[in-house]
Formats: C-alpha cells, structure tokens, sequence
C-alpha cells in the first residue's frame, strides 16, 4: 500500500466532502436563490458542529482513560470539561446535556480517587 503525505490526504478529504456538499445542495427540491444559499450554510455549520462533538468526545475519551488508568489527573477532566463548557455558549450541545456529562466525569474521578476499604 502507497503512503498519502498528509497534505494530499487533507486535500482528499476537503475533496470528497465538497462533493457531497454540492451533491446535496444540486439534490434538493430549493428553488430560490436564498433556499440555496440556506442549504449551503447549514452544510457549513453541520459541518463545524461535527467537529465540535467529535473533539468533545475525544476530551471525554481521554479523561475516561486517565480515571481508569489508576492514576486520575485533574488536568485532562478540566479539558474536558472546558471543551464541553465551550460546545454549550456555541450551543452545539444543549446545556443540560454538558451537565449530566460533567456530573458523570467527576463522579468517576471521585469514585476512582477514594481508596478501596474492605
């Protein structure tokens, strides 16, 4: 198998994803000019929240494996957090849904922390 340099593989994805961007606004029944303007900038933000709650749930991944790995840092929660923070004021994910994922978070960070008795 061929290696892609990074750039090449940059523009092989920005590539294909203008392709169905265009693929979905010409396979639409948008008549006007203004409904086709709405559809390219809905494109644009389905976009830009995808990537937001995708580096959401890798904040959330890495805090996870942190807890788990027995020795739970407080740096990568507060990433994560902060990450979920920012996803709420831009209003990709609603508010009450950062916050039972950030009860969640701490609640494993404490659960972690307290040392086993018994």
């Amino acid at each position: 198998m061929q290696q892609v340099g990074i750039y090449q593989l940059d523009a092989w994805v920005i590539l294909i994803w203008f392709e169905q961007a265009v693929l979905r606004e010409y396979c639409t029944l948008a008549n006007t000019s203004s409904a086709k303007k709405r559809i390219r900038t809905n494109e644009r933000k389905r976009m830009r929240n995808r990537m937001y709650r995708s580096r959401v749930k890798t904040m959330i991944k890495k805090a996870e494996q942190t807890i788990m790995s027995g020795n739970p840092s407080e740096e990568a929660l507060r990433i994560a957090i902060s990450t979920m923070d920012k996803a709420a004021v831009k209003g990709i994910l609603h508010k009450n849904n950062v916050a039972r994922r950030k009860s969640r978070l701490w609640k494993k960070f404490h659960a972690a922390r307290q040392p086993v008795s018994g």
